[in-house]
């Protein structure tokens, strides 16, 4: 009897998009179909033997905002994080202040939340405009994550650590950067807003102190500070 050979088509890994932490109790990941993911070790979810195609995959947790998200599947095994926010009756344990407002553009629409102290921090060493430029995260690690880096005007984008690149928390960017980076230099996470979505209403912890919104481009195009802070 031949044996059956199973192929992983698709891994998600589910977290919280305000402390990248992972996501474990009451997550159902499934497609729009109604076929399930399967839940693996370590807060990894699977689906298995998916034809090459475009799919929608529905997220969800308790006290979390649900999450419907296009994702192409093709040839290679594929994987990547979904970043969940939570809903206004999240039990937090910190002063939360949460911004509202009017989703700029109609483009794809990127949250930055600005953490003190910040999770990514630049090595001592590193090389300006090359791939080798490598990031020392403080946070939990993943096998991708996107970031936003503002180096001020006319130096900003969006960027992604690829597996690859990572090695003992140290990780490195999909592309050269195109400008020089310095301490000033900023880094953060970022999660992309449901693209049907007109208005943004987003708590920001007391762990951060500013919220910002960009586009595809990684161009700014709001941002908010918390209350009092200058």
């Amino acid at each position: 009897m031949a044996e059956r050979i199973i192929k992983v088509s698709l891994a998600l890994i589910v977290t919280d998009a305000l402390t990248g932490k992972p996501l474990e109790n009451g997550v159902r990941v499934r497609l729009n179909n109604g076929i399930a993911a399967q839940r693996k070790k370590d807060g990894f979810w699977v689906f298995l033997n998916l034809p090459a195609a475009l799919y929608t995959i529905i997220v969800e947790a308790p006290f979390y905002q649900s999450k419907e998200i296009m994702v192409p599947v093709e040839q290679n095994f594929s994987l990547i994080e979904v970043g969940l926010f939570p809903g206004r009756q999240f039990p937090f344990a910190q002063t939360v202040e949460w911004l509202t407002g009017t989703v700029p553009s109609k483009k794809p629409v990127w949250a930055v939340l600005e953490q003190k102290p910040p999770r990514f921090q630049l090595t001592e060493s590193f090389a300006s405009g090359g791939k080798e430029l490598a990031l020392y995260d403080t946070g939990p690690a993943f096998s991708i994550l996107h970031v936003w880096i503002d180096g001020g005007k006319n130096k900003r984008g969006l960027f992604w650590l690829s597996p690859q690149g990572k090695s003992d928390g140290v990780y490195q960017l999909d592309r050269p950067c195109p400008w020089p980076m310095d301490y000033r230099t900023g880094i953060f996470a970022v999660v992309q807003l449901d693209e049907r979505l007109e208005n943004y209403d987003i708590p920001l912890p007391a762990s951060c102190s500013a919220l910002h919104l960009v586009d595809r481009d990684g161009q700014l195009l709001v941002s908010r500070k918390r209350t009092g802070d200058e």
